[in-house]
């Protein structure tokens, strides 16, 4: 006999042993039901669940509502087999019992078909994706545990059908990956390794002018929708099936060997560790140093894949100078806790990283980096040597107003819709694809309370005093569009340093562009060649 299964992978149901559908009468009682799904068999509190069921508005008495809401979901619980709510403090969980849940067999089975050899994650793969029968918790997007559910579910399943296509392919079944990722790579243009298995299975049959095409379109979308050139794994790729290197049933590896060992990928991860300070830290190329100093949220891993603006910058950087970047306390792939969020501590940071190096280095900060640069060019005149200042500003006060606080109590209380409102303003315009993949970046870069905190510093930040003792040369370039930080910022910023050349882009993005990095390279190196 089947077992009695809770779907949430569609609509949210209950389907008994022999087959019959119960459905979850009410938006109340099967947001309740997600909500303790998303952490069976452990205790939810009342608070968390009364968060979920009234997102908006509290009812008159919450805890008594929210007994009502149990003893409804109890009633429709009552068939063999079906799990059930118990009362825990300080809350309830469900208890599956036999009960199985789509979701759970679905993430159960991908998890498997991890690390496991081709036809045995090819059939798992299939088995779980045999069990997506829809987005998860469709129409609780405004409920925020369950909307962070969604995202990570649906980038599971994406995940899922590109690593079946790529155990296909590994199979020795070129065609049936194709035509398994055709489509998708066409709906999802911006997805690195459902491109890249196409290109190998494409170049596998001879097909590599496709192939070659398939990667150029990826390209335009890359830089069109989010300013970024392709992972450098891809570049690689590119290369062998122009070389005619690819093999049928083999990645071509490569060693990263693009710009004389320069590329992105071949950033070296270190620590630096002293007292009440434990930084990720990686450098890339020779010469004259250039610290990239971190702004509002980094994380040095999605740095490496090429998947931050900065990512290309770095890169062009780096063919003539050494290039240094690091991931703030709480943040990448420093992480830990973070006690003080504001200018002061940063600064202390950047020192200890300047010190480290051993030399005078130029500044390059963007966004929020900007006061940390600053304020630490203006103490410490013999560890900086020039400043680059890219979309930034000098006073938080002065350039935001009063827009912080709604920004920043809607990252505490609803931080997915958050993170896709300020990827919305790093980049108008840009697709819904591309604008959820860059709100990706932002969470994976830091935890939410961390975010937060960076955040509200960025907004108060205020180093007006300190410009005038600014001696370091400086150029400071900003989008005339800017919608995260005002081109006002940038201009007032300009005006009140010493030494400073000021170079307005058009555009309407924050950080620097992949079109337009060359042309802002070729101005770093002018002022550094003064």
């Amino acid at each position: 006999m089947s077992a009695v299964t809770v779907r949430v992978l569609g609509a949210v149901e209950l389907v008994d042993a022999s087959g019959e559908v119960h459905p979850v009468p009410g938006r109340r009682l099967q947001t309740l039901l997600g909500r303790l799904v998303m952490q069976a068999g452990q205790v939810v509190s009342v608070d968390a669940l009364i968060d979920a069921v009234w997102p908006d508005a509290l009812p008159d008495s919450p805890d008594a509502a929210l007994q009502t809401q149990v003893f409804r979901l109890r009633k429709q619980l009552r068939f063999p087999g079906a799990p059930t709510v118990e009362t825990r403090a300080p809350g309830y969980a469900l208890e599956l019992g036999s009960a199985i849940v789509d979701v759970i067999e679905f993430e159960r089975a991908v998890r498997a078909a991890i690390g496991a050899e081709p036809s045995a994650a090819r059939a798992l793969l299939h088995e779980a994706l045999s069990l997506w029968g829809g987005a998860p918790y469709v129409g609780f997007e405004d409920v925020e545990p369950l909307r962070a559910e969604q995202v990570r579910l649906e980038e599971f399943h994406l995940q899922a059908i590109e690593a079946h296509a790529e155990a296909v392919w590994a199979c020795g079944e070129p065609n049936r990956a194709i035509t398994e990722l055709e489509a998708f790579v066409l709906e999802h243009p911006l997805r690195a390794e459902a491109q890249a298995t196409l290109m190998r299975a494409l170049a596998a049959i001879g097909r590599d002018a496709e192939a070659l095409r398939v990667f150029q379109a990826h390209r335009d979308h890359l830089v069109q929708e989010l300013g970024l050139e392709p992972s450098p794994r891809l570049r690689r790729l590119e290369a062998a099936i122009l070389n005619g290197e690819v093999e049928p049933a083999a990645e071509s590896g490569g060693s990263g060997s693009e710009r004389g060992g320069r590329c992105i990928d071949n950033l070296s991860v270190q620590r630096l560790a002293g007292e009440e300070l434990d930084l990720a830290w990686g450098d890339l190329g020779a010469g004259s140093p250039v610290v990239v100093v971190p702004a509002w949220v980094s994380n040095l891993a999605v740095i490496i894949e090429g998947r931050d603006p900065r990512s290309s910058l770095i890169e062009h950087l780096a063919i003539n100078h050494r290039v240094i970047t690091y991931d703030r306390r709480g943040t990448g792939l420093s992480g830990g806790p973070v006690a003080d969020f504001g200018v002061e501590a940063a600064v202390g940071e950047l020192e200890a990283v300047l010190q480290h190096i051993g030399e005078p280095a130029a500044l390059f900060a963007m966004s929020g980096a900007g006061p940390i640069a600053l304020a630490c060019a203006a103490r410490r005149t013999d560890l900086v040597s020039h400043l680059v200042l890219f979309g930034t500003y000098a006073s938080g006060p002065r350039t935001f107003g009063d827009i912080g606080r709604p920004i920043l109590d809607l990252l505490r209380q609803r931080p997915n819709i958050a993170t896709e409102l300020l990827a919305g303003l790093y980049r108008p315009g840009a697709s819904r694809a591309s604008t959820l993949q860059f709100a990706s970046i932002l969470r994976d870069s830091a935890p939410m309370d961390v975010a937060a905190g960076y955040l509200e510093a960025i907004y108060n930040a205020d180093v007006t005093g300190l410009v005038e003792a600014v001696r370091a040369p400086a150029l400071v370039l900003h989008y005339r569009g800017d919608r995260v930080i005002p081109f006002s910022g940038g201009e007032a910023l300009a005006a009140a340093l010493p030494a400073a050349r000021f170079v307005a882009k058009d555009g309407d993005w924050h950080l620097p562009d992949a079109r337009d990095v060359g042309d802002i390279i070729d101005a770093v190196e002018e002022l550094l060649s003064s």
